[in-house]
């Protein structure tokens, strides 16, 4: 709290004084009211904290507009994440989750189970044999026993190879996630923040991108934008 020297001297000398960063908000709409406010996710944020101090001075506090935000993709790179399953709103989200969504979606292909299945046939049969040949000859009994184990080690054995396909496959995967979330979110950033659009429109001048913002666009949408290009 300041003392009461302090507030004289604001009352005596008001124009030596200016708010600091965290009164900027209630300053603002103190001197320009405004009905609402539109700005990007941050500003909701900082004006969303400082809503107790507008009903403790008793200033208006404006309704909270979050600007349309779009986000470029290419059009192949639309295509390879409809194909993993993965929403382009996800892109909302950190790296490490989308990582570990597509992850999760290559391994519940579920090679283990497959391989279990296969395993529980095989003995399924053999014994359904092993039955018979009890019937008619018991001698070749440790000869199916023989038979069975080295089919079962050959499948173990493609099994393993199996996994490191998969492996290898998913390995692509990422790094092919990595390089189209490298150009969506530039350095973890919305691109509007790392590039400006006059390069989008000087190095693609075919895609018209100002008229399909235009067109896509609408500021009061509340929703994120993904528009695709060639």
């Amino acid at each position: 709290m300041p003392s009461e020297k302090e507030i004289e001297n604001i009352e005596k000398d008001t124009q030596n004084f200016s708010p600091n960063v965290l009164l900027r908000t209630v300053y603002q709409q103190r001197l320009l009211p405004n009905l609402c406010y539109i700005g990007g996710h941050a500003e909701m944020s900082y004006w969303l904290q400082m809503k107790p101090h507008f009903d403790a001075i008793h200033v208006f506090f404006p309704i909270l507009i979050p600007r349309i935000t779009a986000l470029i993709v290419k059009e192949k790179d639309i295509q390879k994440l409809n194909t993993w399953g993965i929403s382009l709103l996800h892109f909302l989200q950190n790296s490490a989750h989308l990582e570990r969504e597509l992850s999760q979606k290559e391994l519940a292909k579920n090679i283990q189970f497959s391989y279990t299945a296969a395993d529980e046939k095989i003995n399924e049969i053999s014994e359904q044999i092993k039955a018979e040949l009890q019937k008619i000859d018991p001698t070749l009994i440790p000869r199916l026993e023989a038979e069975k184990t080295k089919f079962i080690s050959q499948i173990d054995h493609l099994y393993d190879k199996m996994q490191k396909a998969q492996k290898q496959k998913l390995d692509v995967q990422l790094n092919q996630l990595q390089k189209i979330i490298a150009y969506i979110l530039p350095n973890k950033h919305l691109r509007e923040r790392e590039m400006n659009i006059l390069e989008l429109i000087l190095n693609h001048p075919e895609t018209n991108i100002i008229e399909k913002m235009m067109q896509e666009m609408k500021p009061l949408g509340f929703k994120e934008l993904f528009l695709n290009r060639r």
